[in-house]
């Protein structure tokens, strides 16, 4: 006698029996699959449903791209870990973010991932690498690029910047126009790795002075602002340049004119003392002419 028959002999209403859906086992993910959304993946059958000819398909397009015909490639069902040659494979075909370079620094960008991002590098950058990319600059872009290296070198290589490195820095954001980020880098120099700040360098650009260094010649960097006292400082080195060459010029004439007059009086004084030594000679040979008649 089932539930219901009973219910209905005691005057009870007949109670609905509900089928219960179990947890189907036929279309259950695997556990790494567990919480990954649909967004993460587009179609997560190809990974369930791998007898299907469509994915079947995919497959084979997946294995002529990683593996090859000579080396079979099967998806692994977690991939957390892939074998070496795969991953070093996956970095060759990588493409790079940075494509048609048309600047000197865009190159030399693509020449710094080759030489200091290769699979597994070992080779580290130094701080003229560094100051090469800023020498580089010549656009607001350049400066990205530049900064991008320089962000390379603080955290990825947290290499030792040198003495200059704030100069070089400061040229190429000055290069570009961008006295605004020389500024916030002083600022915060210690967390971009900048150990050394000239106290030039730091008045010019607090804005207590115009100048941040001096050429050999006596000029002030940078020129565009700078130009009215290096007019005047090279007037005034031109006038003292010109000086000296005058006092020069009138000690090799006073030289010359001294030698013309030691050369005019010479000659008297040599047949003088070419007589004397004649006279002093003669005198010898008689006295030993005389020694040996005796």
């Amino acid at each position: 006698v089932t539930v219901s028959v009973l219910y209905w002999v005691q005057g009870r209403p007949p109670m609905r029996t509900s089928q219960v859906h179990l947890a189907s086992l036929r279309y259950q993910r695997p556990y790494w699959m567990l919480k990954l959304r649909s967004a993460d993946v587009d179609n997560y059958k190809i990974y369930t449903k791998l007898h299907l000819p469509e994915h079947q398909r995919i497959e084979m397009g997946h294995q002529a791209w990683l593996g090859g015909l000579d080396r079979p490639y099967m998806r692994p069902k977690c991939t957390t870990k892939n074998p070496l040659w795969l991953e070093r494979k996956r970095h060759m075909l990588r493409i790079p973010e940075l494509q048609g370079p048309e600047s000197p620094l865009e190159r030399y960008v693509l020449q710094w991932e080759q030489q200091f991002h290769s699979f597994r590098g070992t080779l580290r950058p130094t701080a003229d690498d560094m100051h090469i990319a800023f020498e580089l600059v010549e656009r607001p872009l350049d400066l990205s690029y530049a900064l991008q290296i320089l962000n390379w070198c603080r955290n990825e290589n947290d290499i030792h910047f040198a003495k200059d490195s704030f100069r070089v820095f400061l040229e190429a954001c000055l290069r570009v126009d961008r006295k605004d980020v020389a500024v916030e880098a002083m600022n915060n120099a210690e967390t971009l790795g900048f150990w050394h700040i000239d106290d030039d360098v730091r008045k010019y650009l607090n804005g207590d002075q115009t100048w941040y260094a001096k050429t050999a010649s006596g000029a002030l960097l940078p020129e565009a602002e700078n130009r009215d006292v290096d007019a005047t400082l090279t007037s005034a080195t031109t006038e003292e340049s010109e000086e000296a060459n005058l006092a020069a010029e009138l000690a090799a004439l006073e030289a010359l004119e001294a030698k013309s007059k030691a050369g005019k009086a010479s000659p008297a004084e040599t047949d003088a003392e070419e007589e004397a030594r004649l006279l002093a000679e003669l005198e010898e040979l008689e006295a030993l002419e005389k020694g040996d008649r005796k």
